[in-house]
């Protein structure tokens, strides 16, 4: 089994600390990550792209859904996503070469590609302290996490 399954059995078994709470108190959670998790798994293994120094699976999120953008929602869905470590948003130079050269002939740098983590190292305990909709500037995190911001 490798770890996007393991993903997924957790998502779907809860087993982690404050996971559950966490997609009961924010809407659309769940069905985010297991989204990211489930599409990962369906790219055929010859368009699969590994991070170059980690080898974790990479997505690109706005190719998931019919309309290839993505929503305000879920750009902030993504981002408690990142501060929760289930994802980690990918520069350009973490793509592996042959990428790298199909988004430059494309002029397409603002792509939103992601790292997808094992979550048996994910910290949902960080989404306690975030109120419904919170905006997740530099302010509000650091705020959140009791951390000044000077």
């Amino acid at each position: 089994m490798n770890y996007l399954e393991q993903n997924i059995k957790l998502i779907h078994d809860m087993e982690l600390n404050n996971m559950e709470n966490s997609f009961k108190h924010i809407t659309g959670l769940k069905k985010t990550l297991l989204t990211i998790n489930k599409s990962a798994i369906k790219i055929p293994e010859s368009r699969q792209t590994y991070h170059i120094s980690t080898g974790n699976y990479l997505i690109r999120y706005d190719t998931i859904n019919s309309t290839n953008k993505v929503s305000d929602r879920e750009k902030y869905l993504l981002q408690l996503l990142i501060l929760s470590n289930c994802i980690r948003r990918v520069s350009f130079y973490d793509l592996p070469l042959k990428t790298q050269r199909k988004y430059a002939r494309a002029n397409d740098y603002r792509a939103y590609i992601y790292e997808i983590l094992p979550l048996r190292n994910a910290r949902f305990d960080r989404l306690r302290k975030i109120k419904k909709d919170t905006p997740l500037n530099y302010s509000a995190l650091c705020l959140i996490e009791g951390v000044g911001t000077s």
